[in-house]
């Protein structure tokens, strides 16, 4: 019996559960399910209302878990940190001259 070595696919994450999902989003699916449902005991799931501020944290957990960013081909979560850290960078604005004051030199 021959064996072939096969490399690992450094592309993306490793798929942990049953194959289909990364620990990442598992992780992100069990958070926002217990953040909902101390959400839901903590208002007591009163009506609607209720039910709508329990379900948010888990849908958004859902979102950071499964949604790709269209055209940028990354999950929502990384794009947020990504646009979190480029926020926290101090800008330089080209169309201001640079350094330049009002046409002079500093």
């Amino acid at each position: 019996m021959r064996v072939y070595k096969v490399p690992l696919s450094i592309a993306g994450e490793p798929k942990v559960v049953g194959g289909k999902w990364t620990l990442r989003q598992l992780l992100y699916v069990l958070c926002g399910f217990v953040f909902s449902y101390m959400t839901g005991k903590a208002l007591g799931f009163l009506g609607v209302a209720g039910w709508v501020a329990a379900a948010a944290p888990f849908l958004f957990a859902l979102a950071l878990a499964f949604v790709v960013v269209p055209g940028r081909g990354i999950g929502l979560d990384r794009y947020i940190w990504l646009w979190a850290l480029y926020s926290a960078q101090p800008q330089q604005f080209a169309y201001l001259g640079r350094g330049r004051r009002n046409g002079r030199s500093r």
